[in-house]
């Protein structure tokens, strides 16, 4: 009977445990659900992602691994819906895009955060807009190489502005190099100009910056990936 109540004891100190770090996350996240059982859902899946980040913990304690885990904002989500939601889905290549060739003296190393090239982190929510995303980070260090000036510019601008010819379809998907040519043809926005909504939206402006063109470093090929990364700095990744 001693050993029941017991295992009892742990069991309820979990839950509450679990219970007091639900309701932390809601309020940090500012989470907030249209009925009691999307609630319980979600409460179900934040329980279960939460002992997959404690069984983890307890293995780097043992020097298992090299890294801790914890909650972030997308705890209420299961592996499958984070996928779907927040992974790039990637259209096929055009191929009569130029393959990118990096011209000057490559360093043995680089860090292009320590120089000053990289922004903040920024959050897409639940918006399929990585490429978006990829495509300004990419810009944005360019722009600070030449211009010596670190400045965000807006994955809303293309979001809602590249599509129809681009191929870029806002939320649901998009490539890189159509996000280029969408720049090369009408330029950029800066954040402040244009803000992010997290949804597809009708174009409300164009302009801001242009490039002269761009490139892409053929897949697999980290001879040609060493000076792109070394010379030019940023690069944003299709997959």
């Amino acid at each position: 009977m001693k050993y029941l109540f017991v295992v009892a004891a742990l069991l309820v100190s979990a839950q509450a445990r679990h219970l007091e770090a639900w309701e932390q996350f809601k309020i940090e996240h500012g989470k907030t659900y249209k009925t009691l059982s999307e609630e319980q859902k979600r409460f179900s899946i934040f329980k279960s992602n939460l002992r997959d980040i404690e069984e983890h913990n307890e293995r780097y304690e043992r020097g298992e691994v090299s890294y801790m885990m914890k909650i972030n904002q997308f705890g209420d989500m299961t592996k499958e819906e984070f996928k779907a939601t927040l992974t790039l889905q990637v259209p096929k290549l055009d191929e009569t895009v130029t393959t990118f060739k990096a011209e000057g003296d490559v360093p043995d190393s680089v860090d292009w955060r320590k120089v000053g090239a990289v922004t903040d982190v920024k959050h897409q929510h639940k918006c399929g807009s990585c490429w978006a995303f990829s495509s300004v980070g990419a810009l944005e260090g360019q722009v600070f190489i030449h211009n010596k000036v670190l400045e965000s510019l807006s994955p809303q601008n293309l979001v809602d502005c590249a599509r129809g010819e681009y191929k870029n379809t806002g939320c649901d998907k998009g490539l890189q190099t159509e996000a280029f040519r969408y720049i090369k043809d009408h330029g950029i926005l800066t954040e402040k100009e244009y803000p992010y909504t997290a949804k597809e939206g009708k174009c409300q402006k164009q302009g801001g910056l242009k490039i002269s063109g761009f490139g892409v470093v053929p897949q697999g090929n980290e001879t040609a990936l060493k000076p792109a990364i070394g010379v030019t700095s940023l690069l944003s990744k299709s997959k």
